[in-house]
């Protein structure tokens, strides 16, 4: 009796294996684990082929986001800093662009469910991206409310 109550509230060493509960599923913490899990083990195999295409803008959007932080550290002062944030701003929307351009298409190969599944992802990722920056701007601007001038 006590095992079946352990097993229903998730605490049973079975479950923490990925065993499934009665309706068929895992819990989601499990789910989440085991697919980062799996996308650390695909992203490391050497023999799954890449576009030359997809590593380079791969990494052209990482060099520019970093290229666009550092440029935040410009001297306050510097008459350029705004003409060279601007800049860095332009050039990596364009890198994010053609990074999601070129990854696009891989939908039209998938089937109707994964593709919306991976549609409800994109969405998801997207409104975290929108509540990082208003808690950040957030943040941003109490930090700042508080600096003597």
């Amino acid at each position: 009796m006590s095992e079946e109550v352990g097993k229903s509230a998730g605490g049973s060493q079975d479950q923490a294996k990925g065993a499934r509960s009665p309706n068929g599923r895992r819990s989601r913490w499990q789910s989440s684990l085991a697919a980062i899990n799996y996308l650390s083990s695909i992203s490391k195999n050497e023999e799954l082929k890449v576009r030359v295409s997809d590593r380079v803008t791969g990494i052209a959007l990482m060099m520019t986001s970093i290229i666009t932080v550092l440029c935040l550290v410009l001297r306050p002062a510097s008459p350029l800093r705004l003409a060279i944030m601007v800049l860095c701003d332009f050039f990596l929307a364009i890198t994010l662009a053609f990074y999601i351009i070129n990854r696009l298409g891989i939908l039209t190969t998938l089937a109707p469910r994964q593709a919306i599944l991976i549609l409800q992802l994109l969405k998801a990722f997207t409104f975290i991206g929108v509540f990082l920056t208003i808690n950040l701007a957030i943040l941003v601007s109490l930090a700042l409310s508080n600096v003597p001038f």
